[in-house]
């Protein structure tokens, strides 16, 4: 035997146990969570809807007459709201959670992230488990509550204005949260979470609300109406693309599947003819 001939490598008679993870990932227990995912077209593009959705809803454009209450300080608290998902999402991974939020991310009622939930109370337990959860939650619900609690829009309304309303300023801050929640999830599915295409769909509501100011803009002034018609309306136009995009990327990975379970099959056969 030549002296730089390899020696080839018997394995070992009795192998070492997997990781207690990489165990309950084989049993079906957990699931893999990679560290960090490439997104596919539809999330990317959902991405980008989602910004110039966010970016759009800054601007007062729905015409509701609030104050400050409503075009500042409900859109502050929202703000706030989705920053807290995002830490939550950064607690389930190495990266540091920013403002000190983490602390409110280590109590968990629920099973780690990675677990599959059984059952309502691990489902419930398994969407909001820590108290930062609940701080962000309830931050958001804040955010479209405040503008009913916002003297201006009576003052506007005691002024004779026909297009004043709590619900229009509530309307406004829900876009930017659409926005600004759905840019968190297609962060939190990059970091190994689940893609939802229901998100999507929820932009169909400023491309509902968009068209009107486009047609007939709030006195704002109007040009503020008119571009945040602009705005909406493309933000839900690109959803509508994604959703379209989401549609032919699941018929072709169904497609795939069935090709490949065909192949399986047919090699089956050929192994036991």
């Amino acid at each position: 035997m030549s002296e730089t001939q390899a020696v080839p490598q018997t394995p070992p008679a009795v192998l070492p146990p997997l990781p207690e993870d990489a165990q309950l990932i084989l049993e079906g227990k957990m699931r893999f969570v990679p560290d960090r995912r490439a997104l596919e077209k539809a999330p990317a593009l959902l991405r980008h809807a989602a910004i110039i959705l966010a970016v759009g809803s800054l601007l007062p454009w729905l015409g509701h007459g609030g104050s400050w209450v409503s075009f500042a300080l409900a859109k502050l608290v929202g703000g706030l709201g989705a920053l807290c998902f995002y830490a939550a999402v950064l607690s389930r991974t190495k990266d540091p959670v920013p403002a000190g939020l983490g602390a409110l991310s280590k109590p968990r009622w629920g099973r780690p992230y990675a677990w599959k939930p059984k059952g309502l109370a691990e489902t419930l337990a398994h969407a909001i488990p820590t108290p930062l959860h609940v701080v962000a939650l309830l931050l958001a619900i804040a955010a479209v509550v405040l503008p009913f609690f916002d003297g201006g829009i009576q003052a506007s309304l005691d002024a004779g204005s026909t297009t004043a309303s709590a619900g229009r300023a509530a309307a406004e801050v829900g876009l930017l949260l659409v926005g600004l929640l759905t840019l968190v999830h297609i962060y939190a599915y990059e970091r190994g979470g689940d893609f939802n295409p229901l998100y999507a769909f929820m932009f169909l509501a400023p491309l509902m609300l968009g068209v009107p100011a486009i047609l007939n803009p709030p006195t704002v002034p109007p040009v503020l109406g008119l571009v945040g018609g602009l705005v909406a309306v493309g933000a839900g136009a690109y959803a509508v693309y994604t959703i379209a995009v989401a549609m032919l990327e699941a018929k072709k990975q169904g497609d795939a599947k069935k090709a490949a379970a065909l192949e399986a099959r047919r090699a089956a056969r050929k192994g036991g003819a």
